[in-house]
């Protein structure tokens, strides 16, 4: 999908279209909760996914990781940085025009802002699991490099396991992609114990919030916006110095690569075992391609990202 589709889809209304997404990141947060209380892991119900016969431990710590993914992106499209300021603007008086709806929203976000993961803080964490640009932790491997590699690696993989008319009666081979999966897997579930799971929940958290208060239209009027995607533009562009932020290519980056680590997630404990990748569902492709795609617009329209 081009940069200009991306963009026309996210503007399509005035939300922000990731209702969906953060609540499988809310699902996947209480899956990891629930086996952290010694109850069990239910069935998150979104991809029909081969048997688990393999360490639940590691699979709780992957089903953390992969809304922190999704954090991350919106991270990069600057929702959080951007309702920040305007929450700041409008503690300080300015911000001038009426907010509406939006200013108990703003005032509680403000008030809270000591209670919740600084921004440093944040983009430490997705160093260290995701390789980020930003602040790292000032300690050995604070910076995940290997992630981005084998992700491009992985979805390039699953994109392979399509079947081809060119290629014949024989399935394509799975042992790439099951070979690359299980590389992945070791190295996020290596990083994906301690407070990640803490950190998911209050992340995600901040973000429904932040989600909350820039879906409010006369907040948007306010920034000379007309939606919820353009006002996070415009505060970005106009206080944030990022006018090449990329905003709906990150926002389709995490919703996509939080699906294939939502997968991988599920799969990695079988991955030995030689179960099949692919259930009946194949939503994990379009996921891929998706995140092929939007990782080509981010590295084209923003450098920093």
């Amino acid at each position: 999908m081009s940069t200009t589709a991306l963009d026309g889809a996210l503007e399509a209304d005035g939300t922000l279209g990731i209702d969906r997404a953060l609540d499988l990141g809310g699902r996947l947060i209480s899956a990891t909760e629930v086996f952290a209380a010694g109850l069990g892991l239910p069935d998150l119900g979104v991809i029909d996914l081969p048997p688990v016969i393999g360490s639940a431990a590691d699979q709780a710590r992957l089903r953390a990781v992969a809304p922190l993914y999704l954090a991350a992106e919106l991270e990069s499209a600057q929702l959080l940085p951007a309702v920040e300021l305007l929450a700041g603007l409008f503690a300080g008086g300015g911000l001038s025009a009426d907010v509406g709806p939006a200013a108990p929203l703003l005032a509680a976000f403000w008030t809270g802002r000591n209670h919740r993961f600084s921004a440093g803080e944040r983009e430490a964490f997705f160093a260290r699991l995701f390789g980020t640009p930003g602040p790292a932790l000032a300690t050995r491997d604070a910076r995940n490099t290997a992630f981005e590699p084998l992700m491009v690696d992985l979805t390039e993989a699953l994109t392979r396991l399509e079947p081809s008319p060119l290629a014949g009666p024989l399935p394509p081979s799975e042992a790439p992609a099951r070979a690359i999966a299980g590389a992945l897997a070791d190295n996020l579930s290596a990083r994906g114990g301690g407070m990640v799971p803490f950190a998911a929940r209050d992340i995600l958290a901040t973000i429904n919030a932040a989600v909350r208060i820039i879906e409010q239209a006369p907040l948007q009027r306010a920034v000379g916006a007309h939606s919820a995607w353009g006002a996070v533009g415009q505060v970005a562009a106009r206080w944030l110095g990022r006018p090449d932020a990329a905003v709906a290519a990150h926002v389709a980056r995490g919703r996509a690569g939080m699906l294939v680590l939502a997968w991988l997630a599920e799969v990695a404990p079988s991955l030995e075992a030689g179960a099949p990748l692919l259930g009946g569902d194949r939503s994990v492709l379009a996921a891929a391609v998706g995140w092929l795609q939007a990782s080509l617009s981010v590295h084209e329209r923003d450098p920093a990202g």
